[in-house]
């Protein structure tokens, strides 16, 4: 892939990886227009809103004409607009011709990217409507932010995208401040401590950029030199030339064995359908997360053993899932654990769950043989020896039953490029479902493995099983830890994709990442197994 970005925003060339791909960027515009008041309405020199709906609607034709993603937000009637749809700014200032029919002007001949408006009753979208989930279903990675209320909504949602990992740049003469005193201050703001919320270009370095022609905009390639940084395209990647600063950022968090890495064709057992639904999965892209495996739901004198259930329900999955998660950490995946509990002073506990856990006579911040029931840093409150997590291994303290509520696991997994979920933990009907609820409905492609899971009924531990499975796999599928193991082992072993067949499927979706095939057994028909 080349290295595309823009050297002249500031306060550093956008996007800083240097890798810009249309593909995985949304252009997101506030587009509540309005007036400033003392502007001549409707002429595009004397009215900055004129202007910007204009510059709006030139980077938004380039990006979807280059296959990239818009999005506009606005307070007021929800209108879901599909791919045929002729859309226009929402504004009185303006009459041009409108996205929809820009677009399918060249709809033959190229292949456009998705318009989307969000409806939202406040200043960030992120809040109050499914603008993310719209985000994640098109992979986006990069943002473009413009609009009315630079000082407003503008930056509310520069500031929410970033911090959620979004690379984000504000592109300047397409956004209005409702007060001009304002606009130099919004726009200080965001490059301050080198780029504290992203990046600040102009609609002319967009274009450039989408079209790779206008002047200052680079894409790498042999022999070529810019501001000091050497390129080298048959190597796709961005080299240093004497005396330069190193032009992009390397994360070396996660260190994956080159061995590992290599796409690998894999056949294993779920249920009930082929897992995943996109024929492929690697270590750089899975997580392997180990739920709630605590003294206070496994270990005697803990939580579970105080309210009088059998611990051998919640201990059985400790030996499948040590196994697992040994593979796991020899193939590369992300390893994360999870804890429940709360501060010692239970203000994170809500009044109705402190009462329902004193009724049953097993008060969360009771003292017990583990020291305080659920408490965080007391001994029933760690994670069990068998399945302990190493070093420099990623540890998510909860204060709920899902993983991704008030904490910063969805985070974390965005940051590694997390895609594939495979979950074990206990117990299976309440922590291990919650999760995978929360994560399915995160966009995650989810495995739960079943003899890594148990919870202290029987038959709740059955139900819970039966309930990802059913309508086609609610939630994703599930699978044994034993069949899961041989076949990645097999596929290991085997050292590489077959040229054909599933496995050349597999490749073709994943063209940038190593792949590992899961097929099915036949279903029942009705999601059982």
């Amino acid at each position: 892939m080349t290295a595309r970005f823009l050297p002249s925003t500031t306060p550093y060339p956008w996007p800083y990886d240097q890798a810009f791909t249309p593909g995985e960027c949304a252009f997101v515009v506030c587009a509540d227009w309005v007036t400033p008041v003392g502007t001549r309405v409707g002429v595009v020199g004397a009215n900055p809103v004129a202007k910007a709906i204009a510059d709006c609607r030139r980077v938004g034709e380039a990006l979807l004409l280059a296959g990239g993603h818009v999005a506009t937000v606005q307070v007021g009637e929800a209108v879901q607009l599909g791919e045929g749809d002729d859309v226009r700014w929402s504004t009185p200032v303006s009459s041009e011709p409108s996205f929809g029919e820009v677009v399918a002007a060249k709809r033959k001949q190229t292949k456009p990217g998705s318009i989307q408006k969000f409806i939202t009753a406040c200043y960030d979208p992120f809040i109050d409507s499914p603008i993310e989930a719209w985000l994640r279903s098109n992979r986006i990675r990069y943002m473009m932010i413009a609009g009315m209320g630079l000082e407003g909504p503008v930056h509310s949602i520069m500031r929410a995208a970033n911090d959620r990992g979004y690379e984000c740049l504000l592109v300047a003469d397409a956004s209005v401040a409702n007060v001009e005193a304002d606009r130099l201050p919004a726009l200080k703001m965001i490059e301050m401590s080198g780029g504290i919320f992203g990046a600040v270009g102009s609609t002319s370095e967009i274009q450039g950029l989408l079209s790779c022609s206008a002047p200052g905009i680079e894409e790498a390639r042999d022999s070529s030199v810019v501001d000091g940084l050497a390129f080298s395209s048959t190597r796709n990647s961005i080299v240093r030339s004497p005396g330069s600063l190193k032009p992009a950022f390397h994360d070396s968090r996660r260190k994956l064995d080159p061995t590992n890495s290599s796409p690998i064709a894999v056949s294993v057992s779920a249920e009930p359908y082929v897992w995943p639904y996109d024929g492929g999965m690697s270590p750089s892209s899975t997580a392997f997360i180990s739920i709630d495996f605590q003294t206070d739901f496994c270990g005697e004198g803990g939580y579970v053993d105080r309210m009088g259930y059998d611990l051998s329900l919640t201990r059985t999955p400790l030996g499948p899932t040590a196994e697992v998660l040994s593979a796991m950490r020899s193939w590369g995946a992300l390893v994360v654990h999870t804890r429940e509990g709360h501060r010692a002073d239970l203000s994170d506990c809500p009044p109705n769950k402190l009462w329902r856990s004193k009724r049953i006579g097993a008060g969360i911040g009771d003292r017990g043989p583990c020291g305080r029931i659920l408490v965080r840093g007391e001994p029933g409150w760690e994670i069990v020896e068998e399945v302990a997590p190493k070093e420099g291994e990623i540890i998510i303290d909860k204060p709920g039953k899902g993983a991704f509520y008030a904490t910063d696991l969805d985070l974390v997994l965005q940051v590694h490029g997390i895609t594939h979920i495979i979950l074990a933990g206990i117990t299976t009907d309440v922590c291990v479902h919650t999760t995978m609820r929360e994560a399915n409905d995160r966009g995650y492609e989810c495995l739960l493995l079943s003899d890594c899971t148990g919870a202290t009924d029987v038959g709740n531990y059955e139900s819970a099983l039966h309930m990802v499975k059913m309508q086609g796999g609610v939630f994703g599928a599930v699978a044994t830890s034993s069949a899961f193991l041989a076949a990645l082992n097999k596929g290991m072993n085997a050292g590489g994709l077959p040229p054909e067949g599933n496995g050349a499927k597999a490749t073709r979706l994943f063209e940038e990442s190593p792949v590992v095939r899961l097929h099915s057994v036949p279903s029942s028909g009705d999601g059982s197994l």
